[in-house]
């Protein structure tokens, strides 16, 4: 008996092990989380700093670092952005020299002929160009002048420089001539710090008048371009063959690092004449 008791319990616990009851176990829900995180933020209304793009961090570098050169391929437009950006140059410094050369440069070497051909309004494109021949025609004669007093100033300093240059040899000569070396080596240390300062000057000038010559080859250019334009003006609006404009290609003013020696022109100043609107 004792131990058909202990049989029945034996089953009655097995098959309560058995039963269909589940404890549930928490599950780890991050989605459910990060969204009620988001519509907290919507809630609070959290203004969000929007950053530039990558594109647009590259552009403003390119332009800050160029200063005010950037390509422009529409013909009204690139006359108007090159008149503008033309203003921006007041220093003599060399490779903004070389910078501004090339620049009038490119619009002195125009394709007038295809730009009004591919132009919807002629009249306007070529009014457009004219004035910023003349525009560049006054920005030449501003550099011209800002480059000569620049020369006149820095052949002053090559003359003083000699001057001092001249004595301090004088010195050199005659402390060696009474057998004062001590005097005489301290001088010709002076003089050697003398004559780099000279070399030095005297290429800055060199550099300067080069680049004035540059320039005022580029002056006359625009000038017999922009008598040009205004002698055939109606003739180029309306389409017809007409003898080709001077240009620089040729001219060999435009290659950085190659002297060039200029040619003398004279004549009445034609950049300040008001344009003729016909």
């Amino acid at each position: 008996m004792r131990k058909t008791l202990i049989s029945i319990l034996a089953i009655s616990l097995t098959l309560s092990g058995c039963s269909g009851g589940k404890t549930e176990i928490p599950l780890e829900a991050s989605g459910a989380r990060t969204a009620a995180a988001i519509m907290h933020l919507l809630a609070q209304q959290v203004s969000v700093n929007r950053r530039p793009s990558a594109t647009m961090g590259i552009f403003s570098g390119i332009f800050t670092s160029q200063g005010v050169f950037l390509p422009v391929k529409s013909a009204i437009l690139g006359f108007e952005t090159q008149q503008k950006i033309l203003e921006g140059f007041a220093r003599a410094d060399t490779d903004e020299n070389y910078a501004l050369l090339l620049e009038v440069g490119n619009i002195l070497q125009v394709d007038i002929i295809d730009t009004l051909n591919r132009s919807a309004n002629r009249r306007e494109t070529l009014d457009t160009y004219i004035q910023s021949l003349r525009n560049t025609g006054i920005l030449l004669e501003r550099k011209i002048g800002e480059l000569e007093m620049l020369l006149d100033e820095v052949q002053n300093e090559v003359r003083e420089q000699k001057k001092l240059t001249r004595e301090i040899e004088k010195i050199v000569k005659k402390a060696v001539k009474d057998q004062d070396y001590a005097v005489a080596s301290e001088k010709e240390q002076e003089l050697q710090t003398a004559k780099a300062d000279l070399a030095e000057m005297e290429t800055k000038a060199g550099q300067t008048e080069d680049m004035l010559g540059r320039f005022r080859e580029l002056y006359g250019v625009a000038a017999v371009r922009l008598q040009a334009m205004d002698n055939n003006r109606e003739i180029l609006i309306a389409g017809l063959k007409v003898i080709e404009v001077p240009g620089i290609k040729d001219l060999g003013i435009l290659e950085q690092g190659k002297s060039y020696k200029t040619r003398g022109r004279g004549g009445d100043n034609i950049f300040l004449q008001p344009q003729q609107i016909l």
